[in-house]
């Protein structure tokens, strides 16, 4: 066949069967390098420059449209640094009312859990912890004075719902609140305790802004004249911050950091209104000019290429804000109705990537607010779209894990809430406006559901380098095959020096989906084209740009399909770990074709899969991989090398076992695994303690 002869040419090994291999562990060293490094560069931007502005603008404050910002660096060409908040009935729009307690689905989910460190936020202030709808539920991680937007915010993912209407996405939650300053290293330090989601409803301002950012309230614009008097080259770009919160996630692979888009999309001065706006040139300060000095409004004249810098990380979800759909999506026409907010922002990213990811209700949310312990608001935005989606996602974690008793990758869960997402039903597949369309929490919940006995529906595996997997299954012709990868990608690189545009890619590790079909047809996944934004996605061509690719199959003939997943160039570290989704076949994947966490057949090695949770307190599971039976042996040691306890020392069938290690009465701390297998040897595994 054709295909297969093409993959035979390619000199990659052909993986009938997914190895059972380790997933991927929060890698601990290297988030605490992340931490020191990030510090470092939030104390370059505080230098002398950074001292001196203070002096000469306002260094905190409220917009007159009632946004919290922060002078929070400057530039070594002096230029400043604001971050801003990004705001200007949710859980019903996204399809998540069903779910909560009382709701239609019966399944009363709350977003409790026995994992600690679940949800936080990064935010301009503090939340008011005292709040009657948190219920001691809010940890102060940092104390600042209290905000509306970050109580607010926090009220989304986590109110309780005494005041009905303000009723969170996971209303039984814990969550922790920080302050935006210095908030990667505190991302960074957060993962290492087995921080899972957070959510940050900011960001840098880019292109024009009205405020009084220059002590003279006003229009500016935050572009550099030395690379584009038209346009902010931030837009879209690749910065030195975008590849941290990218290398976040890298190393801590069960984290998924929820973002923001930002609502920059159609900012200027008014047409026909003589003004004075300032911009910032080199080490001097503002400077004021009449007019709009030529610069176009935020997004052109087609709204595309307006996200910020940090938006378009590649292993973040990025957010953006439709109006309400009171009812629950049921069809395409109800997005054509309800629209996209006007200020919410578009991609692509330079390099072309699909961004936003994903949009969720921004209009209008009625929360906490921050007056006193009693006290509600309004507010709109993709600010309140973000939290919407986020304190959504925990749903979706913790239902996974009461079903599963397991832990869900990062990658695993973004490929989860983009497979399940509702198309906008104005242009096929991802766009650049809606992403991959309204999140539907319960069509994701519907799934996690089905993947209890088809438990190929949502899977994980490990592309090894050189390595190809092909996983076979028949299709009866009745409904669309859609399948879906994901993957956490190592850092790109950062683009030194400010440009407009750049398409050099950001992908490091490419991974390739494509579907044969009965008769040989080849199925490729969707593609964008950022030179024309506004052009629907082709399925023509392999995607060599973004970090999730998904094939569909609108009207699959009844026969055998067979999904190939492979790479092109190396794969850093030697392998990638990634998150599968599959929806539209009629029975299990071929059955030589083994899930990791649930064998279909006996694993094909010995391997310890990994320990859950990890970091844990008080106690974690460890499952190891058995391929035939014999004698096994489970013990853990500390650091010093003293045996803490024996999980396991007897004869075991062949297959997955689950070891529960009780910590209750040690320390915090690292812990080895070391299980020895008869005639198969030795296997380690690191897990952290944190008490």
């Amino acid at each position: 066949m054709r295909i297969i002869n093409f993959l035979l040419a390619c000199t990659l090994s052909l993986a009938l069967a997914a190895s059972v291999l380790a997933k991927p562990a929060t890698n601990v060293d290297e988030l605490q390098k992340i931490v020191k490094a990030e510090k470092q560069r939030h104390e370059l931007l505080r230098g002398f420059l950074f001292q001196q502005m203070k002096r000469t603008v306002p260094f905190r404050g409220m917009t007159p449209d009632g946004r919290n910002f922060e002078l929070v660096g400057v530039k070594p060409d002096g230029r400043p640094l604001y971050l801003a908040t990004e705001n200007l009935n949710a859980a019903k729009t996204i399809s998540t009312f069903p779910l909560l307690p009382g709701g239609l689905a019966g399944l009363d989910l709350d977003g409790s859990g026995t994992t600690a460190n679940m949800l936080a936020i990064w935010d301009g202030g503090s939340v008011l912890a005292t709040h009657s709808e948190f219920e001691g539920r809010v940890t102060l991680v940092d104390t600042t004075d209290v905000a509306d937007h970050a109580t607010h915010v926090a009220g989304t993912m986590i109110s309780a719902g005494h005041d009905f209407d303000s009723r969170g996405m996971s209303p039984a939650a814990e969550l922790s609140s920080y302050e935006w300053d210095y908030d990667t290293d505190e991302m960074a330090a957060a993962a290492i305790k087995g921080l899972r989601i957070s959510n940050h409803s900011y960001g840098y301002l880019r292109g024009w802004d009205y405020g009084n950012y220059s002590s003279n309230e006003g229009w500016h614009w935050f572009g550099d004249v030395n690379v584009s008097t038209t346009e902010d080259y931030g837009f879209g770009f690749y910065s030195d911050e975008t590849k941290a919160w990218d290398e976040i996630a890298y190393n801590a692979p069960y984290y998924l950091i929820c973002k923001s888009a930002g609502n920059d999309r159609g900012d200027k001065p008014p047409l026909g209104v003589e003004t004075t706006y300032f911009y910032a040139a080199d080490g001097s300060g503002w400077t004021s000019v009449s007019g709009d000095g030529g610069r176009e409004r935020d997004g052109g004249t087609d709204g595309f290429d307006c996200l910020g810098d940090v938006s378009c990380a590649k292993n973040i979800m990025t957010v953006g804000a439709v109006k309400d759909i009171t009812t629950g999506y049921t069809s395409t026409n109800d997005l054509r109705l309800t629209t996209l907010e006007s200020y919410t922002a578009f991609g692509p990213t330079d390099d072309g990537r699909v961004k936003p990811d994903v949009v969720g209700n921004g209009e209008q949310l009625y929360s906490t607010f921050s007056d006193n312990n009693y006290s509600y608001g309004v507010f709109s935005g993709t600010s309140m779209a973000c939290p919407n989606v986020s304190g959504s996602i925990n749903l979706l974690l913790r239902y996974f894990e009461s079903t599963h008793h397991d832990s869900m990758l990062a990658c695993t869960a973004k490929a989860l809430v983009l497979h399940t997402a509702d198309d906008d039903g104005i242009l096929r597949g991802p766009d650049y406006r809606f992403g991959w369309g309204l999140m539907n929490t319960t069509t994701a919940v519907d799934l996690i559901a089905q993947d209890t006995t088809d438990t190929m529906a949502i899977s994980e595996h490990v592309l090894m380098d050189g390595e190809a997997q092909a996983w076979a299954f028949s299709c009866d012709g009745t409904q669309p095959l859609k399948i879906t990868i994901s993957w956490t990608d190592p850092p790109g690189v950062a683009s030194r020096r400010p440009s407009l545009n750049s398409r050099a890619s950001k992908l490091i590790n490419d991974l390739d989906l494509w579907v044969a079909g009965p008769n040989d047809e080849l199925y490729y996944p969707w593609t964008l084209d950022p030179d024309n934004p506004s052009h629907a996605a082709v399925r023509d061509k392999p995607n060599h740009v973004d970090n999730t690719e998904q094939v569909v199959v609108d009207t699959p003939a009844v026969g055998q399909y067979t999904a190939y997943i492979m790479h092109s160039g190396t794969l850093t570290d030697g392998q990638q770990a990634y998150g599968m989704i599959v929806t539209g076949t009629t029975g299990d994947l071929h059955a030589t074709t083994a899930r990791e966490r649930q064998a279909v057949a006996l694993p094909s090695q010995f391997a310890i899969l990994g320990s859950f949770p990890n970091p844990f307190n008080p106690s974690a599971t460890v499952r190891i991989a058995l391929p035939e039976s014999g004698r096994l042996t489970v013990k853990v040691y500390n650091v010093l090398g003293r045996k803490v306890a024996t999980l396991a020392d007897g004869v075991q069938s062949g297959g997955v076992h689950s070891f529960l290690f009780n910590a209750e009465r040690l320390p915090s701390g690292i812990y080895i695994v070391r299980a020895e297998a008869e005639k198969l040897g030795v296997r380690t595994h690191k897990m952290l303690l944190v008490r």
